[in-house]
């Protein structure tokens, strides 16, 4: 990093502690870690850990590119909608398929295929999002996430979280589907149903707070801090 960058120059009068809270703090930006990190190093004061952060800070900082982001990058409700549509197609071609070929008479194969059945639609957008920010209907729609500071594609962990909590709610109903549990109980099938009207409370403040949201992120961007933006197809 050049000595002549401003932030060089700020960050080079800091004591090594505030570089310290720099390195550890999780939102800070990666620019700005690698600069505190160059500077700690120069003192001699870099434990072996943070020289293979060095390493990742520089990989995930030359995948920035803000020159595939349009300018008018927010206004993504309708292609997030139509990129969802096509994900969707594809995905039940996918189910369509795996089920013709596990069909079986064994309930443990059974069940291994609504377990596929349930986790691959979480599996391909968590890997795709990770690898290059975007699902198939996002390249063909022009949308790609990006982490909050609009700079950086995702990484796992982020792509984790965006898809952390229906995860959560559709393995919970997957448990009550698979044992029955829908009728066999008033307190089981009570508890289905309002897992069900949290699925349904869910999916509406995702719309709410991306249509009230001058960036169009939606609650899984605010958990997860990623931002969906329109890039040049």
């Amino acid at each position: 990093m050049s000595q002549d960058n401003f932030y060089y120059k700020i960050y080079s009068k800091k004591t090594s502690a505030e570089l310290m809270a720099v390195l550890e703090r999780p939102e800070q930006d990666d620019t700005l870690k690698l600069i505190a990190l160059e500077i700690l190093e120069e003192r001699g004061e870099v434990a072996e850990e943070y020289r293979r952060l060095k390493s990742t800070l520089k990989q995930d900082i030359s995948r920035i590119a803000p020159s595939e982001i349009e300018n008018d990058r927010y206004q993504t409700f309708w292609r997030r909608a139509a990129a969802n549509s096509v994900d969707g197609f594809l995905l039940r071609m996918a189910g369509t398929l795996l089920g013709y070929f596990a069909i079986t008479e064994s309930a443990i194969g059974n069940n291994m295929f609504a377990a596929v059945d349930l986790l691959l639609p979480f599996a391909y957008s968590i890997l795709l999002h990770s690898i290059s920010g975007q699902t198939i209907g996002k390249m063909l729609l022009g949308v790609k996430v990006f982490d909050k500071s609009e700079k950086t594609v995702i990484r796992f962990r982020q792509a984790f979280l965006r898809d952390s909590v229906p995860l959560t709610l559709s393995l919970f109903l997957g448990l009550f589907f698979a044992n029955g549990w829908l009728g066999s109980d008033d307190l089981l099938s009570t508890s289905a149903a309002f897992m069900i009207w949290i699925v349904v409370l869910w999916s509406f403040l995702e719309i709410v707070t991306m249509l009230f949201n001058s960036r169009r992120r939606a609650l899984h961007d605010l958990i997860a801090g990623t931002v969906v933006l329109r890039v040049k197809n």
